[in-house]
């Protein structure tokens, strides 16, 4: 029965997020961005997503590609005197070019894959806003990725390499007070596409400040049976974030410590990033950290990130980022490389 609910996901979804709009009424405010958005009417953000990022390793001195055509759906569902809820839909094509070094979905190097980043419907009407009830593809409520939303960018923190997922198929639990935010997840544990593999299963959540404040601090933890490479794995994580704004500067840090498979696990991340007077240009510098235990020893890989994100409307995005491995793990070469984005929404 399960198994069956998780097939018809998501296009349960999808013919939600394009019928809901058409039977709400009420809307309170009208965004109207694009004739589609118009369209579908009520309080209603759309967007088409192209973009084409290059990668070039050092230790191959061969350019991989991942390019992606998709749509960005944003709806709030309403009645004559209140809100509903939010439809948000993330749908993407994705063509991989040489992608040696590719997400597990991908079936080879070059290949098409169609991906939903999120697909969910937050429930929002049973208060005022402190316990939402939320269904679908969802980001894991952990860490600084949670405050920012790093999909489609070449900015990461490195949420899949420590959980092992980003986005998984499940429901949640949130809320907005005025001293702190939270969402608590349970979810299948087997990330971006449905299928059956075994008893798997995720439990995350994140609490903290509010995330509009200038030093935002929050706890997070995570446990479940996971997908993996090879035999589900058996991952535990806590973690505390920060950030502090201090002007035109901003300072980040998180730390996550746990185990897989009993085996202990540590992630570091520090970000200095700083932003231009209109917010056009983002220049950032990070450090990222792993540790990893196993039978009695402790290998590390520490890797830098020197990065630019320039938007000079609400339509262009252009990216760069340079990475070098300062230290890898036993199985691995330090690599030096080169990636860069040109990402056009309207």
């Amino acid at each position: 029965m399960t198994s069956w609910l998780f097939r018809i996901t998501p296009s349960a979804f999808a013919i939600a997020a394009i019928a809901v709009p058409a039977l709400a009424q009420g809307a309170s405010t009208q965004w109207s961005q694009n004739p589609v958005a118009d369209w579908l009417g009520g309080n209603t953000r759309f967007a088409l997503d192209l973009s084409y990022r290059g990668t070039l390793p050092s230790v191959t001195g061969k350019p991989m590609g991942l390019g992606a055509l998709g749509f960005d759906l944003h709806h709030v569902v309403s009645t004559a005197t209140r809100d509903v809820g939010t439809v948000t839909a993330q749908g993407y094509l994705l063509r991989f070019d040489n992608a040696n070094m590719r997400p597990g979905f991908a079936e080879g190097p070059d290949d098409w894959d169609w991906t939903w980043r999120i697909l969910t419907f937050n429930y929002t009407a049973l208060t005022d806003g402190w316990l939402n009830i939320k269904a679908g593809h969802l980001e894991m409520p952990y860490g600084l990725e949670w405050t920012f939303d790093s999909n489609g960018t070449l900015r990461d923190y490195q949420l899949s390499p420590n959980l092992g997922l980003k986005a998984d198929w499940g429901v949640s639990v949130n809320g907005v007070l005025p001293d702190f935010e939270y969402e608590v997840s349970v979810t299948r544990g087997i990330g971006m596409e449905i299928r059956d593999i075994g008893d798997s299963y995720a439990v995350c959540g994140r609490v903290g400040t509010p995330s509009d404040r200038q030093l935002v601090m929050g706890l997070s933890a995570f446990h479940g049976d996971v997908i993996s490479p090879g035999p589900l794995v058996n991952r535990t994580r806590v973690g505390v974030d920060v950030q502090r704004q201090l002007g035109a500067w901003t300072l980040l840090g998180e730390l996550s410590v746990g185990d897989d498979n009993d085996d202990a696990r540590t992630q570091a991340i520090a970000e200095l990033n700083w932003v231009n007077n209109d917010e056009s240009l983002m220049v950032y510098l990070q450090d990222i950290g792993r540790w990893r235990e196993s039978s009695g020893n402790t290998d590390s890989l520490n890797r830098l990130a020197l990065g630019a994100q320039y938007r000079p409307d609400n339509n262009w995005d252009l990216s760069a980022e340079l990475r070098q491995d300062l230290e890898v793990f036993p199985d691995a070469e330090r690599v030096f490389t080169l990636v860069a984005q040109v990402r056009y929404r309207f």
